[in-house]
């Protein structure tokens, strides 16, 4: 089969653009990963370097994907039965995370790891429907998007994407304040998040 990227393939220019960029041997590796996925119908919404890729322009796409699921172990088997190989993520501490799928340049983030309601979330309705490499997948949206980079503390670089969302004019200012609101037990800093709403640019406001 012949992988190739074209630009009436994906919902987004800026993110076709990106992966048109990378490395041929990645290329192919993303999109055999991308079709195995689709293939086994596995449940999980693209997080990450490519989701802030999906909505602004000045971001460059690291050579990875990053997936958020709830069905790591359901993967875990279906990647052995095709005698794929993967490895462990973990934390700094030593906490497991998920698991790297080399082959794939994907990473799978076990939604049991980190702020559970949060990921909980955004596997059951904090995620848009989109096109990318000719597949049907699932993204985190753009308000989720941002909280979640608001919640990462001493990442200079998800700072740096959570406040270029928030003046990007993507971003709906009602649905980023009623993710907050249906969340606020389990945000850190729920009232921080919600000023943060005043520095959101959108078309219609």
């Amino acid at each position: 089969m012949v992988y190739r990227i074209r630009r009436d393939h994906f919902d987004s220019t800026h993110l076709f653009k990106e992966m048109s960029l990378m490395e041929s041997e990645v290329t192919i590796k993303v999109l055999k990963g991308l079709e195995w996925f689709n293939t086994n119908n596995i449940n999980a919404v693209i997080i990450g370097g490519a989701a802030v890729c999906q909505y602004l322009e000045e971001r460059t796409l690291t050579p990875d994907i990053d997936f958020l699921t709830d069905d790591i172990d359901s993967i875990k088997d279906k990647l052995g039965r095709d005698e794929i190989s993967y490895t462990k993520l973990a934390s700094c501490g030593g906490k497991p995370l998920g698991i790297s799928i080399p082959s794939f340049e994907i990473d799978l983030l076990d939604s049991n790891s980190g702020n559970k309601e949060l990921n909980k979330y955004l596997l059951r309705k904090g995620y848009q429907i989109t096109l990318i490499a000719g597949y049907i997948m699932k993204i985190i949206s753009p308000e989720a998007l941002c909280i979640m980079k608001l919640s990462i503390s001493g990442r200079e670089k998800d700072e740096k994407d959570a406040f270029a969302l928030l003046q990007s004019r993507v971003l709906n200012r009602t649905a980023y304040l009623k993710i907050i609101d249906d969340l606020r037990n389990s945000l850190k800093d729920s009232e921080t998040l919600k000023a943060y709403s005043g520095m959101i640019k959108q078309l219609n406001p």
